[in-house]
């Protein structure tokens, strides 16, 4: 269509397109006098305004020649004179558009979809004559445009355009190439755009792929490596904010990348990437709380074990990350993951809430899942911060939660106690082993005294010369010990009276003066034992083990004698004493102290002859700090071991006296605190008390042990400072609600409307809040872990957040929907998403 030049009353000099002179010069008086005909020809305006066909400056400038209609050639012309058309085809002259009446004109001018119309006509001629009719290769080269450039952040057209530069100035370029880089890059991204224009859907699907690969190929940012807390295996960042910051970086940083190698402008690139980051940020969250909604209805979910019986990968890797060892899984607990993963997917929060179950143990949502935000919620919903009803529940829950935490415990111990005992506290087990260790105690010295008795009974005598010299005999051997022994009347008085007494001892036919009985070396024993008591009475250690050598020597000297045929009747006689000999050393080291330092000896000797109380047993059996911390308590277990037997009751009551001392049960009302309970169960099977443990339990018992310790800490109330980040936001998105609502009653009643509007502000607020609160309270608190989403719905999410951003910022389309939109909308629904995820 001709273009004419006209001059306005004020000087100005305008440009109208029309079919001839009398329909510029009827438009331009009809704009003058009509604004509804200046708002239409604006209408207009925009709309020409855009494209190549219309462009001030660009690789496409038709001629605008103010000439009669006939003599327009609208050839697609290029700088320096040359014609391109894609496949060769140039186009020499575009058949022109039948002329405008003067009533077509005034309509074009009037109304919007006549120039609409025209608009789109004129279009798509001037596409035609920069790229061709539609083709079938047409939409190959779109598509493949589109996706390249879309997925490569639009360096493919930069890298093009940079090549066809340099080939034309170095003297290799064609009538199809320019001298510029801008020149070269404006005519790709135009006939790009035009051959969009004539295949739509085409162009579409080439960027839509080229953002669904970025999505699943382009780096995304991650979270940081895993560090250790509070000897936790721990990811910083790896919660729903970490993500969502990440994602809406990794659209920004994506888009405005491709915006700034696009429009080469840094200020449109840092708009642009604003705008993905926005979107990105968005979507993030938006995203995961659909998945996590519908997750549950469609996904397949991942197997709990494989055909084989065997755990599958994730399965394993959640239950590592829950603190359970993927090997040792007993019929319990296997049984509680099972039901867990089938209702709620395979996941770290299940995997621990079937854990805790095994001891029939609740958990929270927050505790299941160890997330801070939902541990800080809770912990506030308990403190009465989110209302009275939530408080209530929450309150209930912590109550039946420390219920079962004791029941478990109590059950525990009952199982330890293998249905023999049922002690209401350690103390009873102390006046149990005291009794049993006095009746043992008793029982073995009657065994060795009536093997004695029975020995020296016997019919029978001994040589002569059998005991000649015996005092002085005795004291040689003892002298030429390894670790000798030295009678002295000065250092060991008694014993110095014992050897005087069994070398004098002639009335009892001992020695030189005939034939000794039987019935004499019975007597002259009974004559060493009670040396023996009058030097342990005196406390002199050194007294008491010279007049212990001193019997053994005289033992030795009878058994020798037998032996050697000096001694003549009864047969049996030699196997008598040695009984009663081995019987004596049993009750002597199992009821006695073997010197000054065998303090387990002491202890055993005091319960068995001096009645211990059973407080003092409990000592000797606990320790009087950490359980098992000193290794007399585990010499102790062992010796008790051998006098009462691994199936007595005693050592039921042992056992079970052992894990109440451990878990605190018995020493008041009050119950220990989870976190200490775990704590010292934990010292006890890994610290100073590990010793004793693996004397008293099995392996199978000390792993319950240690995942009912597992379980109790899941429970604790952890330590979390509460930050504000979210309860400023909302006081200040309340505040600004009150503020709005307190401005539009003032406009509308003054003061009293004011007043009025701002006071049913804050009471629907706190209304609101704590109709949403109690729901969540209530999830919170009994709804336990969370349904695992789909299996990979985080890491999908984590690149379509980015995808979505990127989609939005990098299309002009886009970036008009969400300018429009504004920064309100996008702030208040993000608001809402985060209130949701508290």
């Amino acid at each position: 269509m001709p273009v004419f030049e006209l001059q306005g009353p004020d000087g100005s000099t305008y440009e109208v397109d029309a079919p001839d002179e009398d329909a510029a010069v009827a438009a331009f008086g009809a704009m003058g006098r009509d604004p509804r005909k200046r708002e239409a020809q604006q209408s207009f305006d925009d709309r020409f305004g855009k494209g190549p066909m219309a462009r001030d400056e660009g690789p496409i400038r038709a001629p605008r020649k103010v000439l009669p209609y006939g003599g327009y050639e609208p050839i697609a012309k290029f700088p320096g004179g040359r014609r391109f058309s894609r496949g060769g085809i140039v186009p020499e002259r575009v058949a022109p558009p039948e002329p405008l009446t003067a009533e077509q004109a005034g309509s074009v001018m009037t109304n919007p979809e006549a120039a609409n119309t025209l608009k789109d006509a004129l279009q798509q001629r001037a596409d035609i004559a920069l790229v061709g009719e539609p083709s079938a290769f047409g939409q190959f080269h779109v598509a493949t445009q589109r996706a390249a450039n879309t997925y490569a952040l639009n360096i493919p057209r930069n890298v093009t355009a940079a090549a066809l530069t340099a080939l034309d100035n170095i003297g290799l370029g064609n009538e199809y190439t320019a001298s510029t880089f801008g020149e070269n890059y404006q005519l790709m991204k135009d006939m790009e755009d035009a051959t969009g224009r004539q295949h739509p859907k085409t162009a579409m699907a080439g960027t839509a792929a080229g953002i669904v690969g970025g999505m699943f190929t382009h780096p995304v940012l991650q979270a940081p490596q895993e560090v250790i807390q509070a000897g936790r295996v721990v990811q910083q960042g790896a919660g729903l904010a970490g993500r969502t910051w990440r994602a809406g970086a990794t659209a920004g940083g994506y888009t405005a990348a491709a915006e700034l190698a696009d429009s080469k402008d840094p200020w449109k690139a840092a708009k642009a990437g604003a705008i993905g980051a926005a979107v990105g940020t968005f979507a993030q969250p938006t995203l995961e709380l659909a998945g996590r909604a519908l997750g549950p209805l469609i996904q397949r979910g991942i197997a709990y074990r494989k055909p084989d019986g065997s755990l599958t990968d994730e399965a394993a890797n959640a239950l590592r990350e829950a603190g359970i060892d993927p090997r040792e899984i007993p019929q319990a607990l296997d049984e509680q993951l099972a039901q867990a993963f089938a209702r709620k997917g395979v996941s770290v929060p299940a995997a621990r809430e079937a854990a805790a179950a095994e001891f029939g143990i609740p958990l929270s949502r927050g505790q299941a899942t160890d997330d801070v935000a939902a541990l800080l919620f809770e912990k506030q919903a308990l403190s009465g911060a989110k209302g009275d009803k939530a408080q209530a529940i929450a309150t209930g829950f912590a109550n039946e939660q420390q219920q079962a935490v004791t029941a478990a415990r109590d059950a525990m111990g009952q199982r330890l106690g293998r249905g023999h005992v049922d002690l209401e506290n350690p103390v009873e087990a102390g006046a149990m082993v005291g009794d049993a260790v006095r009746s043992a105690a008793a029982k073995a010295r009657a065994d060795f005294k009536g093997r004695y008795d029975d020995a020296f009974s016997r019919s029978g005598e001994f040589a002569p010369d059998a005991f000649g010299g015996i005092g002085n005999r005795i004291a040689g051997s003892l002298s030429q010990r390894a670790e000798s022994v030295i009678i002295d009347d000065v250092v060991t008085p008694v014993a110095k009276r014992a050897l005087d007494d069994i070398a004098n001892a002639r009335h009892l036919n001992l020695g030189d003066s005939g034939p000794v009985t039987l019935r004499g070396v019975e007597q002259a024993r009974k004559r060493l034992v009670a040396f023996y008591k009058g030097a342990k009475s005196s406390g002199n250690p050194e007294d008491m083990r010279a007049v212990r050598s001193i019997m053994d020597e005289f033992d030795n000297r009878v058994e020798r004698a037998v032996s050697n045929g000096m001694f003549s009747g009864d047969d049996g006689v030699l196997e008598a004493l040695k009984g009663a000999r081995v019987s004596y050393a049993s009750y002597q080291k199992t009821f006695k102290p073997d010197g000054a330092g065998d303090e387990v000896g002491q202890a055993m000797r005091r319960i068995a002859e001096r009645d211990a109380t059973t407080e003092e047993i409990g000592r000797y059996l606990y320790g009087t700090s950490k359980i098992g911390d000193r290794g007399v308590s585990v010499r102790m277990v062992d010796r008790l071991q051998k006098v009462l037997g691994k199936e007595s009751p005693e050592w039921s009551a042992i056992r079970q006296a052992v894990f109440m001392r451990v878990t605190g049960m018995g020493e008041g009302k009050t119950p220990l605190r989870p976190e200490k309970m775990a704590e010292r169960v934990n010292e006890f099977l890994r610290g100073g008390g590990s010793t004793l443990a693996k004397k008293l339990f099995t392996g199978e018992e000390l792993a319950n042990m240690n995942r009912f310790a597992n379980a109790a800490r899941t429970t604790a109330m952890r330590p979390i400072k509460d930050q504000g980040g979210a309860g400023y936001a909302g006081k200040i998105a309340g505040g600004a609600m009150d503020a709005l609502a307190a401005s539009i009653g003032f406009k509308v009643g003054g003061p009293t409307g004011g007043t009025a509007a701002l006071n049913t502000s804050r009471i629907g607020r706190k209304f609101f809040s704590n109709f949403l609160n109690d729901g969540k309270v209530e999830r919170s608190f009994n709804g336990g872990a969370p349904k695992a989403p789909d299996p990979g719905l985080v890491d999908r999410t984590s690149r379509a957040a980015p995808g979505i951003g990127y989609a939005t910022g990098s299309q002009e389309e886009g970036r008009d929907a969400v300018s429009k939109l504004g920064g309100l909308a996008l702030l208040g629904a993000a608001s809402l998403i985060q209130e949701r995820q508290q």
